[in-house]
Formats: C-alpha cells, sequence, structure tokens
C-alpha cells in the first residue's frame, strides 16, 4: 500500500497539470443553447416587436409557435434597435427581392459566440465560432421589413404582414 500511496501523491499533481493544460488548449466550448444576459435582451426586444395572430388553420413545429406573427406597427429603424440592444456585430447593404423590389434596403446581423458555428455571409466572409441570433433587414426607408429570429428550438421569419410568416422547427 505504500507504493500505491507514493504514486498517487506524485500523479495527482501531474495530472492536474495536464488536466489544466489540456482545457485551457481546446478553449471553451459555448453552445447555442447557453444562456447569457446579452442574448436574453436580443430576444426579448425581438419578441416584443412581434404580434401573434389567432389563426387556427396555421402550425407551428414541434416547440415552436402555433400562430403565426407580424411585425407591429409602427415599424422600428436602425437606431430604435441599436438604442434596445447595442450595435448590431455586421451588416450588409442589399437588395433582397423577396421582401421589397425597391432600392437596396440595409440587413444587420446580431451574434452570440457559438464555438460549433460558423457563419457564412454574402461578401464571402465566414466567421468561425458565431452564431446568429437574430437578422433584421430594413426596406429603403429605413423600417424594419422582416425580421429572422434564430431561437435554439427553431427559425422565425415575421414580416410585415401574416403572409410573411415562416416557422421551421
Amino acid at each position: 500500500m505504500p507504493l500505491v500511496r507514493d504514486a498517487a501523491r506524485i500523479l495527482t499533481p501531474a495530472m492536474a497539470l495536464l488536466v489544466l493544460a489540456g482545457s485551457s488548449a481546446c478553449g471553451e466550448d459555448i453552445r447555442r443553447s447557453q444562456e447569457n444576459p446579452r442574448k436574453t435582451a436580443i430576444y426579448q426586444y425581438a419578441y416584443s416587436l412581434v404580434e401573434r395572430l389567432q389563426d387556427q388553420n396555421a402550425m407551428g413545429g414541434g416547440l415552436g409557435p402555433s400562430h403565426p406573427a407580424r411585425i407591429r406597427s409602427p415599424y422600428p429603424t436602425q437606431p430604435d434597435f441599436e438604442r434596445a440592444i447595442g450595435k448590431a456585430d455586421a451588416a450588409d447593404a442589399e437588395r433582397w427581392d423577396e421582401y421589397d423590389s425597391g432600392p437596396s434596403g440595409l440587413t444587420l446581423y446580431w451574434w452570440e459566440p457559438d464555438s460549433t458555428w460558423e457563419v457564412p455571409r454574402r461578401s464571402g466572409e465566414k466567421k468561425k465560432g458565431f452564431r446568429e441570433i437574430i437578422i433584421a433587414h430594413f426596406d429603403s426607408d429605413g423600417q424594419l421589413r422582416v425580421l429572422e429570429i434564430l431561437a435554439p428550438v427553431g427559425f422565425e421569419t415575421i414580416g410585415r404582414h401574416a403572409t410573411e410568416w415562416h416557422w421551421i422547427g
């Protein structure tokens, strides 16, 4: 038994150092299911802009909403968003004919750290280690046109009309 006790005394500090070195080399593993105050505030603000409509024919998937939604009027602008939840993490000027046939609009992204995700952007840039929380599309007048909410349980696209609502769970 003394031999086992001596080996344990020698190996314990060495094993602790090995575990510490291994964990610092790997970095912190952050996943989308983890909550943080910024992410919570972003989701709360996004859902405060949404009006749920009672439609018996609408169906959500799984854990998602079962009724369509639309963006409440008056429609917020980029400054409204940035006052409420902080500056966007990325922005793209673009034309998205699916939602707006007018001049180019602006798309803003709010991201969160996620060690398992890679964000491809239209510019070809890839941002590894981050995942979108919300994506806000603004029209040529600067007002919110479409809001995309990427929740841990699914993806919801909400426009100004209930017909623009989509849920993918």
